[in-house]
């Protein structure tokens, strides 16, 4: 069970940072249906200064809104391994 959880963590997070923000955040176009940047977490610093640095135009950090979110994403993918573990039955 503790190994299938930390599976879920593991690549519910790869999938997050891949995909995930981008298509939940990244700037939709005209039809608003799916983001289209911010993949690999390509926006999460700006260049300001003379020195890279996170992105705080929107009054907070985007790494810290990504981690919190990230949060609910790892949460619900276990939630849902979990139900399904539940009910089926392994071989081994």
């Amino acid at each position: 069970v503790l190994m299938k959880n930390l599976v879920n963590v593991c690549v519910g997070t790869l999938g997050w940072w891949i995909f995930g923000w981008a298509f939940a955040y990244g700037n939709p176009p005209a039809n608003g249906f799916i983001g289209t940047e911010g993949f690999v977490g390509s926006e999460f610093n700006t260049y300001n200064s003379g020195s890279l640095g996170p992105d705080l135009s929107g009054g907070q950090s985007i790494q810290l809104s990504w981690f919190f979110q990230w949060a609910f994403c790892t949460a619900g993918a276990t939630i849902v391994s979990g139900g399904v573990a539940e009910r089926v039955k392994s071989p081994t």
